[in-house]
């Protein structure tokens, strides 16, 4: 799979998905370009928050259901590493999607997804 040439920044770059449907989720190396690809809404957020994805909730199934699947790639510049990821995923999540995502510490604790 080809990638964009994008310049190194912390910026997260969302992207429908043009995979076809079948297709399973995939995550490519930081270099050049760290990306997950073909993921659903639960499964990104999942991945970001570092949760199992049976412990993610939707609360807007019509905006963001299963069938909608994404590609997020980071151009990160060198000096930064893999571990800011997570952090520049869940910005990105909350303001490009525009959901809020908050955590319920009911039993089991839950990652709740909220449209604004």
């Amino acid at each position: 799979m080809l990638s964009p040439r994008f310049l190194p920044s912390r910026t997260v770059h969302i992207a429908y998905s043009t995979a076809p449907s079948g297709n399973t989720s995939f995550f490519t190396p930081l270099e050049p370009v760290w990306g997950a690809y073909h993921f659903t809404l639960r499964q990104i957020v999942a991945h970001a928050w570092e949760v199992d994805v049976s412990g993610v909730r939707l609360d807007s199934p019509r905006e963001h259901d299963e069938s909608t699947r994404y590609d997020f790639m980071i151009a990160l510049p060198k000096a930064a590493g893999q571990d800011v990821i997570p952090e520049l995923l869940r910005d990105a999540i909350q303001q490009q999607l525009g959901v809020d995502v908050t955590r319920d510490d009911g039993d089991p604790p839950t990652i709740v997804v909220r449209p604004r």
